[in-house]
């Protein structure tokens, strides 16, 4: 019977990859290398509410609080690195660590960018009317001249009309 999608349990290869990449340190590629799936698989098993409430236990027992997480976070916000510029070491910003913070902050107010989804909308009723109007408005016919059966004058005025009103 195939495992139920529940976001508050993992299954074993979950807890494999969670093993690996929480508890071993080991990166998404790694991880998903040593466990066979792609790297979206992990990034998936990432998001369960479950792999979230393992990490948070795993990082009680290793002795650090969520205070603690939360404070090397926001000093990445500012994080500074030193680089040899003609010999001398200058401070400069720390894009990378920058980037990484707004990511993960990003992350945990569930701020994520949308998808890109097709979308085929059907006007309303009342939009086919107004547009149905419009069309007819525009291509309004007031008359048309009909000259006899057989008839194939020309501008001469040669043969009968009628105009017939619409």
């Amino acid at each position: 019977m195939p495992a139920a999608k529940d976001d508050k349990t993992l299954t074993y290869p979950e807890l494999t990859a969670f093993q690996h990449h929480e508890v071993e340190g080991k990166t998404i590629p790694e991880t998903a290398q040593i466990i066979g799936v792609d790297e979206k698989t992990i990034d998936r098993m990432k998001r369960k509410t479950a792999w979230r409430d393992l990490a948070i236990i795993a990082i009680e027992q290793q002795g650090h609080t969520l205070g603690d997480y939360a404070k090397k976070l926001i000093e990445m916000k500012d994080k500074k690195k030193q680089i040899n510029v003609g010999g001398i070491l200058a401070k400069v910003e720390d894009n990378a660590a920058q980037v990484a913070y707004l990511k993960e902050t990003a992350a945990i107010y569930g701020l994520y960018a949308p998808q890109k989804h097709e979308v085929t909308a059907s006007p309303s009723d009342e939009e086919l009317a107004r547009n149905l109007e419009e069309a007819e408005e525009k291509f309004s016919v007031e008359s048309v001249e009909v000259g006899e059966q057989g008839d194939s004058s020309d501008d001469t005025g040669e043969g009968e009309r009628a105009i017939i009103p619409v």
